[in-house]
């Protein structure tokens, strides 16, 4: 095991998920949010990812970073099928 790993291992006993360090919105929180907020929860998303995947940590890219990439917005009536955030919507 290398020094790196070691350390991760006494730094994060259990293994470290995106979903640790992501946040979710309900659709009703999400629709509240002004553009502003939208463009900076997406920034903060990716760059989360991105600092997890550059620090070796094994993870799969989650929808939730797909979709932000190539410019979706979560929580729509489009991506009632996605992974995470786990949006809610009437009548569920």
């Amino acid at each position: 095991m290398s020094q790196a790993q070691d350390s991760r291992n006494i730094l994060f006993p259990e293994p470290l998920m995106f979903e640790d360090v992501a946040v979710s919105f309900s659709n009703g929180e999400w629709q509240s949010l002004t553009y502003a907020q939208r463009h900076l929860y997406k920034d903060v998303m990716l760059e989360n990812y991105g600092n997890m995947a550059s620090l070796g940590f094994p993870l799969p890219k989650p929808p939730l970073i797909s979709q932000l990439e190539q410019g979706a917005e979560p929580c729509t009536e489009d991506t009632q099928d996605w992974e995470f955030p786990s949006c809610s919507y009437p009548g569920e």
